[in-house]
């Protein structure tokens, strides 16, 4: 039993061992990216057994719903999912690692804020037309709300593009503080057009104790680096 237990703390030594030297390697060096986020970008969510704080990239797909992370980008189509390995004769494609880059605040979200607000203005003309119409004050209303989260709350974090070699997607987006390659997931999408469809596959983002009260407010901004590994961590905090 002796020899059990002892054996059981070394594991459990090695194990945290490991994990440590990891995490030190990832961020180790120059990030590879460095992105300053706010609540629009960062899900924050708390652990009630040991009171720890941890933060999560909220991130989008150009006409997706807003505060999911995954979709189905028009850009994932037949061919680029053949890039990435999947073969859309086979009917169980499992879904596999890849490399999303992440667009803060760039064109993606300039064009999603545009739609916005121009189905807004279209709703709100067909209202001007027929002001007594109770359905189309119910449409103009959930479409101006939409237009005003869209400018004010929804993330501006957006995947633009995807592939399997850091070096090349790093090529074609060489500006490190707005654009970040991360791990995701892609599948095959089963909407008989041989797209796919991303799942984030991101690891929750550890909040020290001295950074914890600047996220009980509703407005802050982090800077989120991403190192060796890709992984993020937080590097600093405000208010």
């Amino acid at each position: 039993m002796k020899r059990i237990t002892i054996a059981g703390i070394a594991l459990i030594l090695f194990t945290n061992a490991f994990v440590l030297l990891g995490v030190a390697w990832n961020r180790s060096g120059t990030p590879e990216s460095e992105l300053s986020l706010t609540q629009r970008e960062l899900h924050r969510s708390s652990s009630p057994e040991n009171s720890g704080l941890s933060l999560s990239l909220n991130w989008r797909v150009a006409g997706a719903y807003p505060g999911f992370s995954g979709g189905s980008p028009q850009w994932l189509d037949r061919t680029r999912m053949k890039s990435l390995g999947f073969d859309e004769n086979r009917r169980n494609n499992a879904s596999r690692e890849i490399l999303v880059v992440l667009e803060l605040d760039g064109e993606a979200y300039r064009n999603s804020l545009a739609r916005a607000e121009a189905q807004a203005k279209e709703e709100e003309a067909k209202l001007a037309s027929n002001p007594e119409n109770k359905i189309q004050q119910s449409v103009a209303k959930n479409a101006r709300l939409m237009a005003e989260n869209e400018k004010l709350r929804n993330s501006r974090l957006f995947a633009v593009d995807a592939g399997s070699n850091l070096d090349s997607l790093r090529g074609k987006y060489p500006d490190r503080r707005s654009y970040a390659i991360v791990h995701a997931r892609a599948r095959q999408w089963m909407n008989g057009k041989g797209g796919g469809y991303l799942d984030n596959a991101n690891a929750s983002i550890h909040v020290p104790l001295e950074f914890r009260p600047i996220f009980k407010s509703q407005d802050f901004v982090a800077e989120i680096a991403f190192g060796r590994r890709l992984e993020p961590w937080l590097v600093s905090a405000k208010n």
